[in-house]
């Protein structure tokens, strides 16, 4: 009986999510309601009902999955994985479609609070190496960053402290990534050196003064996520962000855009680093505005 009336309700909500979109588009009085649905809906996302009506939806509403939208971008993977460097670009940028319809869909997007936390933690390194610069006496300043996307983040520090004692060491699998931060970098590529390597076969062969990594570790499971983590512990300065198991846009990006990550709690976090190898008392927990965006920060 119970399974009966899960089962209506899912069709209910599926058919009211249809009709929020009969123009074509997302309408900006129906985000609320339609983030209401689509958090109902995500209690039900492994039903074949949910995934087979969602795709007929893509058909019916191009915008959902055009990669001339935000959500578009999310869900084709023009690139081939999920959070690629176009992406994460185009949310640190606060990107719209110049076409009506899409913005709407940009709008509604960048409105999520996932979004937003990608956002502040750019903000959240840029500051972070100022701070390690206002600190430091040395003549360089060695920073290691794992899975560099698109390097926005330090063409905007350069930007804004000129501090060119910083060298940065990004290590980035996606060779579109890598020229795509080339050109962005301009002048400031001879304060950049780029390996493009796959991280599990990636081994530090110096010191750094800070290991960075922005949005790596949330996609890894637990085994993976302390192997890695544990090839770090020579370094004496290790941050790591991971999406917090509290991130309310979760069902979006999962039942629209496909895009799945591994959750954490702050505790999960310390847990993992501990099995790591490192010394609990070394490990402490930060977030940025939103507490979306979690950092686990070692300091050794």
């Amino acid at each position: 009986m119970t399974q009966e009336l899960n089962n209506t309700m899912v069709s209910k909500l599926l058919k009211d999510l249809k009709s929020l979109l009969m123009n074509g588009s997302i309408q900006e009085p129906h985000f609320q309601k339609f983030s209401e649905i689509i958090s109902k809906l995500h209690d039900h996302q492994s039903k074949e009902e949910v995934k087979a009506e969602l795709s007929e939806m893509r058909m019916l509403f191009p915008a959902i999955g055009s990669d001339a939208t935000m959500q578009g971008l999310a869900y084709v993977k023009k690139h081939g994985y999920a959070g690629d460097y176009e992406i994460i670009d185009k949310i640190y940028t606060n990107w719209h479609s110049d076409h009506p319809e899409m913005k709407t869909w940009d709008r509604y997007f960048h409105a999520q609070l996932a979004p937003q936390a990608v956002r502040n933690r750019k903000t959240f390194f840029k500051q972070w190496l100022t701070d390690l610069g206002s600190r430091s006496t040395a003549d360089r300043i060695e920073v290691l960053n794992l899975a560099s996307g698109p390097c926005r983040d330090l063409l905007e520090f350069f930007d804004e402290t000129k501090d060119f004692r910083f060298h940065f060491t990004c290590v980035e699998l996606d060779p579109h990534a890598i020229a795509f931060a080339k050109e962005l970098l301009g002048t400031y590529n001879s304060q950049v050196t780029f390996i493009q390597q796959n991280i599990f076969r990636f081994l530090p062969q110096e010191q750094y003064d800070l290991v960075w990594s922005a949005g790596l570790f949330d996609y890894f499971d637990d085994n993976t996520f302390t192997k890695i983590l544990a090839r770090f512990r020579n370094q004496k300065h290790i941050i790591i962000g991971n999406f917090s198991d509290l991130n309310p846009t979760g069902g979006y990006m999962e039942l629209i855009g496909e895009w799945y990550l591994n959750y954490r709690s702050a505790g999960k976090l310390r847990l993992l680093a501990k099995d790591a190898g490192y010394n609990k008392e070394h490990i402490r927990i930060m977030h940025e505005p939103t507490e979306v965006n979690l950092f686990l920060n070692i300091q050794q």
